[in-house]
């Protein structure tokens, strides 16, 4: 690859996850990216990620520091306050060890434990991937005090929907708008025939179900109600997205397959209808891959599943699910069957193209360690050169 021994950027990236993998999958998605182009300039990517993710594994191609989440911590006899004392340390330890050129954490400015004030101090510069949350959370006072103690703020959304955004004017001068941010790679995704050959289906309907990463408590309960509404169908086949964080039973049949692993986006060329939850990644990998699709809202904390429904049926994107009934399901995917109506999708999602957020969240991260890197070698080489080359002597 080229890389120079001597250059290395350090970043440390901080992903808090209980019952999803939403703030993992995006960091990675950004530091694969990032070190694909730090490798191409010759520089070392040092990346490590600590995370209170229950599925760590996803991110096997970096060093990662696990921490328990809060989920783990509710269902166990470990007291929430000594658990969160115990994190904080191990947090602030790591990080005061490290001291990496970039401290970058997303969608919660505070860190898991409220301890962002105090591990800023331990990183260079700090980043703050900022997703859609809630309004109320978004527009509270803590969430914007936070936000103006970073030192450069990445929205994973376009321009055109700054309003959705609320920030202080002093924070507005360091906020990037890079798009979308998703794992959906269409250089990598296997073509449809390979798919479809894969899983051994011919004429049928494959059809993609999903409750996100499985962490949700309705997850099992959802997924059982879809497939009850489309297995029966010999003409369906199933690809059931159980995710890396579902620890319930799974349904086997001839024609429904359960798939854990993550990384499912790359079968996503061969899928010809998805009915999944509106979880930002699953959601922006099937839209991406111009899946014709039918979503239902999880409710969530932060994440609005419902309003990211709304715009894009609004926009003419997918269907929306109001339950996940059986009629109601049936009808939508035997809506999404008609040529017309995925002809009509299809056409939207190729205008709405397949964002390339990942790549400029990356170059943003670059151009803000690399500065530092330039900067110091500025002040190394001024040092080396000798005073009389500006005319300056030393006094006897």
């Amino acid at each position: 690859m080229g890389r120079s021994s001597n250059a290395s950027v350090r970043i440390l990236f901080y992903a808090i996850n209980g019952t999803g993998l939403g703030h993992l999958s995006r960091l990675l998605a950004i530091a694969r990216q990032a070190r694909e182009l730090l490798h191409a300039m010759g520089i070392r990517a040092d990346f490590h990620f600590i995370t209170t993710s229950e599925a760590p594994e996803i991110a096997w191609d970096f060093p990662v520091y696990k921490i328990p989440s809060k989920t783990i911590i509710a269902d166990s006899d470990t007291p929430n306050s000594a658990f969160a004392q115990s994190a904080k340390l191990i947090i602030s330890n790591l990080t005061s060890t490290l001291r990496p050129d970039l401290l970058v954490l997303d969608t919660v400015p505070t860190g898991s434990f409220q301890e962002f004030v105090f591990l800023k101090d331990y990183a260079k510069k700090t980043v703050f991937i900022d997703r859609h949350k809630d309004s109320k959370a978004a527009t509270s006072s803590v969430h914007q005090t936070h936000l103006s103690l970073y030192d450069l703020i990445i929205i994973p959304d376009d321009q055109s929907v700054a309003d959705r955004y609320p920030v202080s004017a002093k924070a507005r001068k360091r906020r990037r708008f890079v798009g979308r941010i998703h794992g959906f790679n269409p250089l990598i995704a296997m073509p449809r025939e390979a798919v479809r050959e894969q899983f051994g289906v011919d004429r049928k309907w494959l059809i993609y179900v999903s409750a996100g990463g499985g962490g949700d408590a309705h997850a099992a309960n959802d997924l059982d109600h879809i497939i009850d509404a489309l297995a029966d169908d010999l003409d369906h086949f199933l690809l059931i997205g159980y995710g890396p964080l579902y620890r319930g039973s799974r349904v086997y049949r001839s024609n429904v397959v359960p798939l854990s692993e993550a990384y499912v986006s790359r079968f996503f060329r061969g899928i010809d209808i998805a009915v999944s939850a509106a979880g930002y990644n699953t959601y922006e990998e099937l839209l991406a891959a111009t899946v014709p699709s039918a979503f239902y809202a999880q409710i969530k904390g932060l994440d609005r599943q419902d309003q990211r429904i709304e715009w894009g049926q609004t926009a003419g994107w997918h269907l929306a699910l109001s339950s996940l009934d059986k009629p109601l399901v049936r009808a939508a995917v035997e809506n999404l069957k008609d040529e017309t109506r995925r002809l009509a999708i299809h056409s939207r999602l190729v205008e709405r193209g397949c964002s390339q957020g990942n790549l400029f969240a990356a170059i943003e991260l670059i151009k803000l360690a690399t500065a530092m890197i330039l900067q110091t070698s500025l002040r190394s080489m001024l040092v080396s050169i000798p005073r009389s080359r500006f005319g300056l002597h030393h006094r006897s």
